[in-house]
């Protein structure tokens, strides 16, 4: 215990080096460290304390980070999280302290991301940061980190959130390939209603990295669900997505080898469906945007 105690205090606590800092905490999860963290945490939030006045995020988080390991510290690590958000300061460092945040406290997924994820600007360096970085604890925070991405969304009143793009990419792409049976729960949700346009598209292109990471699952979404789905604005997301997977969008061959031969059974089964998927992709390609619009009469009506 007292050598423990010494690594935790000289090691962690009182090194003034971020790698050989990281090696150690690695060593201490070997251990039966509980105590020594414990006794010294003190002497460790100190420590995560001046290296945020010193702009040090890397190694404040390492700090937060072994004393989240043992069940402390964690209002001031989520405090030290949303300053690094607000102030777009080093994204990086802030994403790896909100993982740990959200997997210490899964609970409090929705909140975490809201107020997190709500306080990036909507540029390309957070979404980047996000989507490399970001882990949901488990395919039960899709849901939650869903309802997070909406509120965001409808908050700010865009047709775009990068960090919220981002997160559906990364975090909500992995869960679903990691655990594909929660495709179907995720669409009772949607037919609901509940989640609105922005929401619905985001998670079609999270499907579609699923499929492009060769989820059967994901794949059969756009192949065997899409066309049966009631809603024909969530079905032309869907399509949209599929579409820029067969065109290239950074798909490999296989992919879009996959892609396009569903596009031709969609041709054949949806094919109203296909044909305003296409017009919105050529106003998202040209920068036009914008909501995707029912469709005319004269499709529903054959006319």
């Amino acid at each position: 215990p007292g050598a423990i105690r010494m690594l935790v205090k000289a090691g962690v606590a009182e090194n003034p080096f971020a790698e050989s800092r990281a090696v150690t905490i690695e060593a201490l999860a070997g251990l039966d460290a509980a105590p020594a963290v414990h006794e010294t945490a003190p002497a460790l939030l100190k420590a995560a304390e001046r290296a945020k006045r010193i702009s040090d995020q890397k190694s404040a988080r390492q700090v937060y980070e072994l004393l989240l390991l043992h069940g402390l510290g964690f209002d001031e690590a989520l405090a030290a999280c949303r300053a690094w958000f607000s102030g777009n300061l080093e994204v990086d460092e802030a994403v790896h302290l909100l993982t740990s945040l959200l997997r210490l406290q899964p609970a409090r997924t929705e909140e975490l991301l809201f107020e997190s994820l709500s306080l990036l600007d909507r540029k390309d360096a957070a979404k980047t940061s996000v989507e490399a970085h970001l882990k949901l604890p488990s395919a039960a925070a899709i849901l939650p980190a869903m309802r997070a991405g909406d509120r965001i969304s409808k908050r700010e009143r865009v047709a775009r959130s990068k960090p919220v793009e981002a997160m559906f990419e990364g975090a909500i792409s992995a869960c679903i390939v990691a655990e594909p049976e929660v495709i179907t729960a995720i669409f009772q949700e949607l037919n609901t209603g509940v989640f609105g346009e922005t929401i619905v598209r985001y998670w079609w292109q999270a499907l579609s990295e699923a499929a492009k990471k060769k989820c059967s699952e994901a794949k059969r979404a756009f192949s065997d669900l899409l066309p049966t789905l009631d809603d024909e604005v969530t079905q032309m997301h869907g399509a949209v997505a599929l579409l820029f997977v067969a065109s290239g969008h950074e798909a490999d061959a296989a992919s879009r080898s996959w892609a396009n031969t569903v596009v031709q059974d969609l041709e054949a089964s949806v094919p109203d469906i296909l044909e305003d998927a296409r017009e919105h992709k050529n106003r998202l390609t040209s920068g036009a945007g914008g909501p995707i619009k029912k469709r005319e009469k004269k499709h529903q009506t054959g006319v």
